[in-house]
């Protein structure tokens, strides 16, 4: 599939060097027509002052952050905030010798939970 140069530019402000995230709002934009004129449309439902493909894309990308930001904290935060871990702060490398990383996932949980309570 060939992501939109502005969903492209747009997704990494959101989501960095994340593979996934433009294919998302690539498909997203491909549901509501696939053209840049049916985007625009689509975003001018909620957000009539929305006038261009740029604005559109941002609302799109912005849009699907959030969501997944809401859709992680209610389903599965447990989850995610150990999958972070494994990339944020990794047990085992060598830059970590007295293995403090091993307590980064169980003391982020439990700020999450006193956070939200």
């Amino acid at each position: 599939m060939t992501i939109h140069p502005l969903i492209r530019k747009y997704s990494r402000q959101w989501a960095g060097s994340s593979e996934s995230f433009p294919r998302l709002i690539q498909a997203m934009y491909l549901a509501e027509g696939g053209t840049d004129h049916t985007a625009i449309k689509a975003v001018q439902c909620s957000i009539p002052s929305v006038s261009t493909i740029d604005e559109a894309i941002q609302v799109f990308c912005r849009t699907a952050a959030h969501h997944m930001s809401d859709y992680m904290a209610r389903l599965d935060a447990d989850g995610f905030i150990e999958y972070l871990g494994a990339h944020w702060a990794p047990i085992g490398v060598a830059n970590d010798p007295k293995g403090l990383n091993s307590h980064w996932v169980p003391n982020t949980r439990k700020a999450w939970r006193q956070a939200t309570a």
